[in-house]
């Protein structure tokens, strides 16, 4: 075999390695990442196949997420390897070919923003996975406003744009915008909630989260009723932090307000609870799915607001009544294995978990089939709730974040 030969099936070895490497994150990672993922027209993924086979950074981000789910694979079956041997060639091409295409941002037309601005942030949600996650978080947050204004835009009729080029391209990228908004917006609001810090991203969420075209359920499984009551409570946990730095915080006042969040999450709760299940999801959704994890998510939620409003003390009998209801549909959810698209819920409530409580949130793991190796964060939201638990015999007022504090590091629980 001469040299020229050799390197000819080189190249297709490889080639043909990478092949299987997409193909496996397209049929199996990707629905690892997103198991409740509906798209409503004809497109489906169309966008983002082409927008990663077309985005190198995107490309070898998606490679690098295969290699990972399948080390996780192996190393249930007793295969081993590093986290930075994992890292290598694709994950650094990705970060060193995404640094290079921000880096031209300034020199994007106007016909090019909404496009590259898909591309990267495409590359972004694949290396949230990784770490350095706020690093990330923080880089979308310079791009996401593009996909908020072009969804917002195509609203308004073609006549009334101003460049015919710019509606061309939001009609063509149409599923990817409303998959990629609604999914940084729901980090944003979960990373706040997660760290009970501020958000990364400058833009109405509220205003966005009201729009027909944006469908959590379709992307994370649960509506968007119930993340905007999150993002409600994140901003009463930011007033309450700024009021207690300028020491003016008044217990009324948090009460009052507080009071407001609880009676609507309660009435919202309580009307789906009496509601038909087709009666307010969008037609492709799974309606008992949506049903399940937003009920989780919106009893989390009342769980999170009394950690804001009282302080992270188990024995107080409204965490106990919401923590209590949360273990409940934990354990009954229709696929066990939803836990790992549920980290923010699960380790909200486990955190504030009584001690004849423990052993039922470590069943669910297992239950899932989730290992340490297992693709995402649910393994490290398990150690958060057990580092939490040892805490709280000196530390009574311990939370989820009180043990990332003492870890020195914030994880994303999503």
């Amino acid at each position: 075999m001469n040299i020229w030969t050799s390197n000819i099936l080189e190249s297709n070895c490889c080639a043909n390695s990478e092949d299987a490497l997409f193909m496996y994150y397209l049929d199996y990672v990707f629905y690892l990442q997103y198991p409740f993922y509906h798209c409503l027209n004809d497109e489906g993924r169309g966008w983002l196949f082409s927008t990663l086979k077309k985005f190198k950074p995107a490309y070898h981000a998606s490679l690098a997420l295969s290699k990972y789910s399948q080390y996780a694979t192996r190393s249930r079956q007793g295969c081993h390897h590093s986290h930075s041997q994992l890292k290598e060639s694709h994950y650094d091409l990705a970060l060193q070919e995404l640094q290079l295409a921000l880096s031209e941002t300034q020199t994007w037309s106007v016909s090019q923003t909404l496009v590259r601005s898909i591309e990267c942030l495409t590359c972004i949600i694949q290396l949230l996975f990784w770490e350095n996650w706020q690093i990330h978080l923080d880089g979308a947050a310079a791009l996401v406003p593009a996909l908020a204004q072009a969804l917002t835009a195509s609203i308004t009729p073609a006549s009334r744009y101003n460049n015919r080029q710019t509606f061309q391209n939001v009609e063509v990228a149409a599923s990817g915008i409303r998959f990629l908004l609604g999914s940084f917006i729901f980090l944003d609001i979960i990373s706040c909630a997660s760290t009970r810090s501020s958000h990364f991203l400058e833009l109405d969420h509220k205003l966005m989260l009201g729009l027909d075209s944006i469908q959590l359920e379709n992307i994370m499984g649960c509506s968007n009723w119930v993340v905007t009551f999150i993002f409600e409570i994140s901003l009463l946990d930011g007033w309450k932090r700024k009021a207690e730095k300028a020491q003016k915080l008044s217990a009324i006042e948090l009460t009052k307000r507080g009071k407001q969040i609880d009676v609507g999450l309660r009435k919202r709760l309580a009307d789906d609870d009496n509601r038909p299940s087709r009666e307010h999801f969008s037609d492709g959704a799974s309606p008992s799915t949506s049903i399940e994890i937003t009920r989780i998510f919106a009893l989390s939620a009342m769980t999170y607001l009394h950690v804001v409003i009282s302080g992270a003390y188990p024995e107080l009998p409204e965490i106990q009544e919401s923590v209590s209801k949360t273990i409940h549909a934990l354990q009954n959810l229709t696929d066990p294995k939803w836990l790992r698209r549920l980290v923010w819920p699960f380790c909200v409530s486990g955190c504030l978990a009584l001690d004849g409580q423990k052993s039922m949130f470590r069943d669910l793991l297992p239950a899932a089939e989730i290992t340490k190796s297992s693709i995402g964060t649910c393994p490290e939201a398990m150690k958060i709730i057990e580092e939490c638990w040892e805490m709280r015999a000196s530390l009574h007022n311990c939370d989820w974040v009180c043990v990332m504090n003492k870890w020195g590091h914030h994880i994303l629980l999503s």
